[in-house]
């Protein structure tokens, strides 16, 4: 079991420059253990203005950690949370699912603005996969029973059979129409290639091996349009 620590407190950390504040929760045995809070608004504050323009004041002491979560949440309400300069996200006292389903549209836009571009704690992060751990990942997913359900359900061969089992015009480079087939299954004999192939490339339109253009019928004269608009 867990340690219980010495000193319980609910803190508020504010930034000096913006006035925009951050109400915690913190249980430790050191009471100058140089904690001012872990918010991820708060975070980004102190990671752009400075920790050093950032003052923190004990509000409150409480007897426990069960006492703590109890006041941080009595405290930290949707109220106080909706408040411009208020860096919290989420409610006191660890209860953010329970309150999820009453946020508001303008506190979502809020918790989405806080996460997005630069603020993101994953933005700019690049992963370089091997190919060992690439087929790896593949071979989980294809052993996936959720995934084996879903491509044996209905909804799935119906969604198949939209995507493949419509007509499509084959294109040459000039735009002309050289070939009409059934279905994408059905050009993959005269395009020497995967089916899966003429797919992308109709939908990222895109020529299938440098020779050829992929259209639906009703998308025909949309895409001539766009392609002489090109050039």
């Amino acid at each position: 079991m867990r340690k219980e620590k010495k000193f319980h407190y609910i803190y508020k950390t504010t930034c000096d420059i913006t006035g925009k504040y951050y109400i915690g929760m913190h249980s430790t045995d050191n009471l100058e253990d140089g904690y001012i809070g872990s918010g991820r608004r708060l975070k980004y504050s102190i990671n752009k203005y400075g920790k050093s323009n950032h003052t923190k004041e004990i509000l409150e002491y409480l007897p426990s950690r069960e006492a703590l979560r109890l006041r941080e949440s009595e405290i930290v309400t949707l109220e106080e949370i909706s408040k411009d300069k208020c860096l919290n996200l989420n409610v006191g006292g660890g209860q953010n699912a329970t309150y999820s389903k009453y946020l508001s549209d303008e506190h979502k836009q809020k918790i989405g603005l806080a996460n997005s571009g630069e603020k993101n704690g994953m933005y700019g992060v690049k992963f370089n996969m091997s190919d060992d751990h690439k087929a790896k990942i593949q071979k989980s997913l294809l052993s996936s029973n959720k995934l084996k359900e879903s491509r044996s359900s209905k909804e799935y061969k119906e969604k198949l059979k939209k995507h493949f089992g419509k007509p499509i015009y084959i294109l040459d480079v000039e735009f002309n129409i050289v070939e009409k087939f059934d279905s994408m299954r059905d050009s993959t004999h005269f395009l020497k290639c995967k089916e899966s192939n003429v797919f992308n490339a109709r939908r990222d339109k895109r020529m299938v091996k440098r020779k050829f253009w992929i259209v639906y019928p009703e998308d025909y004269e949309e895409f001539i349009k766009d392609k002489n608009n090109e050039y």
